[in-house]
């Protein structure tokens, strides 16, 4: 014979799997997010961390309904019991690490059984987005000192080339090292005395997603001696 405790178990067992479909949910909206932006390197941490904080998810089945909703976490578990997330269950540090509050409530008046449950759950994104900011700022930074320290140019596009080829090579090799891509885009004048402005891209590829492979890619502008846009061109 059906019984409470069969009630409050189907309960459980329903306010498991609707909590897992709306975190993957978020998941999703994480992914598809990172993917459709190109970051500036200043702030991406925090745009994505006021992006994530407004995303939530509802889950209806009726006599049972979940709300959850997300935000980027510095700490947490290593291993979380809504294993149905794996491999992106846990908390993994250098990750997109988030924690997922849920709100389980419902009841069934037929027999006399209300159900409410309140737990917070840890997932993660392979995307290293502090490193990937961090290479980004002293990869700007490194180009900017670099050209100060340098005699100015005649000018022209081939010197000023060479020039930033040189002040790249160290932030390019960093970059290279942690797993991401980097490219380098320019303009310049031929008035003295010589503008160059640029700007850094880097990227993290391939990154395995709920939603497939995805790529995350930010943007450092930089500028040394104020560049305009006489000329331009990449390297």
């Amino acid at each position: 014979m059906y019984s409470q405790s069969n009630a409050e178990d189907s309960f459980g067992d329903l306010a498991t799997a609707l909590s897992g479909a709306g975190a993957i949910n978020i998941l999703l909206e994480v992914q598809s997010f990172l993917a459709a932006n190109a970051f500036d390197c200043k702030n991406a941490m925090e745009a994505v961390s006021g992006s994530v904080g407004t995303m939530s998810d509802v889950q209806d089945a009726g006599t049972l309904t979940v709300h959850t909703s997300a935000q980027l976490t510095p700490t947490g578990p290593h291993q979380d019991n809504m294993s149905m997330l794996a491999p992106f269950d846990g908390f993994v540090q250098g990750d997109l690490d988030l924690s997922l509050s849920t709100i389980a409530s419902g009841a069934d008046q037929a027999m006399g059984v209300s159900y409410s449950k309140a737990e917070v759950h840890f997932a993660h994104l392979p995307v290293r987005l502090r490193a990937e900011q961090a290479d980004c700022t002293e990869a700007v930074e490194g180009i900017s000192n670099a050209i100060a320290e340098e005699s100015e140019p005649n000018c022209t596009y081939s010197e000023t080339s060479t020039l930033l080829q040189a002040a790249s090579r160290i932030p390019a090799a960093l970059a290279f090292r942690d797993g991401f891509t980097f490219g380098l885009t320019f303009s310049v004048t031929r008035t003295s005395p010589c503008t160059v402005g640029f700007v850094v891209s880097i990227a993290q590829v391939d990154i395995r997603g709920p939603g497939g492979r995805f790529s995350v890619g930010m943007l450092g502008p930089g500028t040394a001696s104020f560049g305009k846009h006489a000329q331009s061109g990449s390297i």
